[in-house]
């Protein structure tokens, strides 16, 4: 087919059509300036998450190349530093092999593009040896193996090649990788370096060169030891690529995804899909090298792709697609072949008959298409500065900067690596899209160093100890606030409730009440954009994130920011989840709510009630659905503190609709569950914030009957997580020592012989039982502070012991570090002094954040 006629569509200028198809593609994947600034914004994150511990990470696929796609997922590899392979014996001369593992490769058996791993000196880490087998004499590492090793740590996640895979949120899915780096680059792939002539640049053959190539866990499906062989990656190689392709190619790139996507693969099973996204990379990676199109530029966009198609059809024609690093490595060998090459090759040449109309089956390109030639004296500007607005393009830079905010840390130690490294950034050549979220992930840090300084030296008994770990921190705060989001503001109200300085936090949660109420303030996505660039607009990116912008609050679940959230923190952690994030709006509300309590009392009605309309009235606005369980959660803690039990306990269950009836933790007492509206189905206790019931747990075996094994308890059963459980009961009942504190003298509860029975007892005595909560409740009050009940604060003192306790239950293993005085002065000591040289350099970053 004549390559001109088979892009043409109609009467319309080929050229015109693809300038359409261009700035269809910009709003589909982005603009240029969208995708610098993605891959800005994760380059120092990453720089940043490095500098702590023995491993490293490496993002990489689609979104390290700066996808946004719905589909496009998290690829993350991971290795440690002190395993290093080599090529050959000789270059173990550039190492000290008495600190770093030497492993040697042997692709004398392996297809290319594959190796053996083995241990000259058998010594490594405890998962490397046993994830080992020996074959004739020598230890191999075996990739199945430790494949099985570390992929297993999350029991939901499954094995995909040689990845861990799961979801984030229930959305996003990520593939993690552990593998192994090399510092060399590969011999196979020496003949790569000779046909780099026009492109890439030499610079960037250089630094891909420079940084060698990784092994992950995979062996060749028809090599002769794929359990225990592994398979060259050159996944840093490829971003290192693709970042330097202009935006035309990497455009072509993506049409080439949406291409594969929603019409090659439309409508196949997944074991019917034989081509994937790496194919196509590698298509675009061969069609650039060989200059097969003379100018990449949005005239030629469909040209360019209509060039990467025809090679992929040639590809699978002759069962042969070739590795862009080691040619010889033919990525169809194991898949596409035979009866499936052929029939794939039948569905692809049939699509080629059609020409580029085919690209009418695109859902993501259609319109492109179809509003040109509806209207072909249409006008196509591929300008990016007519692409996408200001504000538009702000909403998408700031979620970006926000969602690889990864840098929440509980080890003091760590936040000093990163701010030592902010220093080091300060003075270096960074991009404005760096530099704006070096600000933001800096003020992350300060947030994190802050509370743990505070966690760390409050007890130890050292006045000028105590003086500077409270005059630090907020400094830090103030600073973090001054460089961060509007909605940072609120740590420091956290740190001035925490600190009994209840008239300041009010004062801070105010001001922050003013700036959050304000008409052009940006919200996640949610923003008036007219408003918003009339007040921010043309300003430096450090002024708006400070002056219009809030996110979510995140609290790091290892960290104590108020006591009142341990719970909340204690579950997150149980959830295998680093994070607990907050709706700003919720926290703020809730932060007047304790504050007004010890303060002005009228006050905290009218904050109750602010919150109780947000919670129950909000329509996604302020309250993302992601977020509303811990919404309703603080909610209920907020009716709990003031005294209206009965809607704490609405609010507690509400994404249940279920009455909770709590036990005593300190007697060991069981909770009781009865679901008021629906079946009447029992309740299955849990000892995990899962829900899942875990076989042994004391409070089911007070519910059962003598003789009622507990594995009989059926499975279709309303299941309760543990802060759930004792959220009332760790506050209101800690002196109690009588049992079921809800049930009538006579216990009726305890006459009941199955559970069936205890929950129709619940369900038909609500109202006694409510009133039996109620008594005891104001009794409670009476012996204590009326209208207060006790919280964790209230109840510890400064004394070493109570810090222990706090960090035997509650896992903040930080607050032990007050029995080494000495270290910790020495601590303190280097964190002012790197805190007074951060102050200062703070603001030569404020004059690099460049203007839109």
């Amino acid at each position: 087919m004549d390559s001109d006629r088979a892009i043409q569509i109609g009467e319309i200028p080929v050229q015109k059509m693809s300038e359409s198809v261009y700035v269809g593609m910009c709003h589909k994947i982005g603009t240029p300036q969208q995708v610098t600034a993605r891959r800005d914004i994760v380059d120092i994150m990453q720089l940043l998450a490095n500098q702590r511990d023995v491993g490293r990470l490496m993002m990489s696929g689609s979104q390290r190349e700066g996808f946004r796609l719905h589909d496009s997922d998290l690829d993350t590899m991971f290795w440690p530093i002190n395993h290093r392979v080599i090529w050959d014996s000789s270059q173990s001369e550039y190492y000290n092999i008495h600190r770093q593992v030497m492993i040697l490769c042997d692709s004398s058996e392996s297809p290319a593009g594959f190796t053996l791993l083995w241990l000259p000196l058998e010594r490594a880490c405890q998962v490397v040896l046993s994830s080992c087998v020996r074959m004739i004499g020598v230890l191999y590492l075996s990739s199945s193996k430790y494949r099985d090793n570390t992929c297993t740590f999350n029991p939901d996640d499954t094995i995909h090649g040689p990845c861990s895979s799961g979801t984030v949120h229930g959305s996003l899915e990520y593939d993690a990788a552990h593998c192994f780096v090399s510092d060399c680059w590969p011999p196979s792939a020496a003949s790569w370096i000779d046909r780099c002539h026009s492109w890439p640049p030499p610079h960037v053959v250089n630094d891909i060169i420079r940084n060698g190539c990784h092994f992950v866990a995979i062996g060749h499906k028809l090599g002769n030891h794929e359990d225990n062989e592994w398979r060259i990656s050159f996944s840093r190689a490829e971003y290192k690529l693709v970042y330097s392709m202009n935006h035309t190619q990497f455009l072509t790139y993506g049409l080439l995804k949406l291409f594969l996507k929603e019409i090659i693969n439309n409508g196949l099973r997944d074991e019917d899909k034989l081509l994937c996204s790496y194919h196509m990379k590698t298509a675009v990676f061969w069609a650039i090298q060989q200059n097969t199109l003379p100018h990449w530029c949005p005239q030629n966009l469909l040209a360019a792709f209509w060039v990467c198609f025809k090679l992929l059809l040639k590809w699978v024609y002759e069962g042969i697609c070739p590795n862009f690093f080691i040619p010889e490595n033919n990525m169809f060998l194991s898949k596409i072949h035979g009866q499936a090459q052929i029939s794939l090759f039948r569905r692809l040449y049939g699509l080629y008959e059609k020409g580029i109309a085919l690209l009418l089956h695109s859902p993501s390109i259609r319109s492109s298409i179809i509003d040109l030639l509806c209207n072909p004296r249409l006008t196509v500007c591929t300008d990016e500065h007519t692409l996408i607005s200001e504000a538009e393009f702000d909403v998408q830079l700031f979620g970006e900067i926000h969602g690889n905010d990864s840098l929440h840390t509980s080890k003091l130690q760590h936040c000093m690596k990163y701010l030592h490294t902010v220093e080091q950034l300060i003075g270096s050549p960074l991009s404005q899209y760096q530099v704006v979220s070096l600000q933001k992930y800096t003020s992350t840090i300060l947030q994190c160093t802050a509370f743990i300084l505070h966690n760390m030296y409050t007890n130890t008994g050292v006045n000028k100890q105590m003086y500077i770990a409270d005059k630090m921190p907020c400094h830090m705060l103030k600073l973090a606030a001054k460089f961060g989001f509007v909605s940072d503001m609120l740590y420091i109200a956290m740190y001035y409730y925490k600190t009994l300085r209840y008239r300041e936090a009010l004062f801070v949660t105010e001001m922050t009440k003013v700036k959050l109420a304000q008409p052009y303030l940006m919200y996640e996505d949610h923003v008036d954009r007219e408003r918003y660039t009339e007040a921010v607009g043309g300003q430096s990116w450090s002024t708006k994130m400070r002056q219009a912008v809030a996110d979510k609050i995140t609290l790091d679940s290892e960290i104590c920011y108020i006591s009142e959230l341990l719970l909340e923190q204690q579950s997150s952690r149980q959830n295998r989840c680093h994070s607990l994030y907050i709706p700003p709006f919720v926290l703020l509300h809730m932060l007047e709510v304790f504050c007004s309590r010890h303060v002005d009392t009228m006050r905290t009605q009218t904050a109750l009630d602010e919150l109780q309309v947000l919670v129950h009235h909000d329509q996604g606005l302020y309250i993302d659905d992601l977020y509303r369980d811990i919404s309703w959660e603080i909610l209920g803690i907020c009716q709990q503190i003031t005294g209206n039990l009965q809607a704490a306990l609405y609010s507690y269950q509400h994404k249940n609709d279920i009455l909770v009836i709590y036990r005593d933790v300190t007697e060991g007492v069981a909770a009781e569950f009865y679901n008021k509206t629906t079946s009447n189905k029992p309740l299955k206790l849990s000892t995990e914030e899962s829900g899942e019931y875990k076989y042994g747990d004391s409070s089911l075996c007070h519910m059962m009957p003598d003789g009622e094994n507990n594995q009989n308890i059926e499975k279709d059963c309303i299941q309760m997580s543990v802060s759930q459980q004792t959220r009332l009961s760790k506050n209101i009942m800690a002196d109690n020592p009588s049992g079921y504190f809800l049930t009538d003298e006579s216990g009726p509860l305890f006459e009941k012989k199955t559970l069936r029975e205890k929950m129709e007892y619940l369900r038909d005595n609500t109202d006694k039982l409510m009133e039996n909560f109620k008594k005891m409740r104001d009794a409670y009050y009476e012996k204590d502070k009326p209208g207060n009940l006790l919280t964790l604060h209230d109840q510890l003192t400064d004394t070493e012991a109570d810090v222990d306790v706090l960090a035997d239950v509650y896992g903040f293993k930080e607050i032990q570090g007050s029995r080494y005085g000495k270290c910790l002065e020495e601590n303190l000591e280097e964190m002012n002094s790197l805190f007074e040289k951060l102050s200062e350099k703070f603001e030569q970053m404020e004059r690099k954040v460049g203007k839109p």
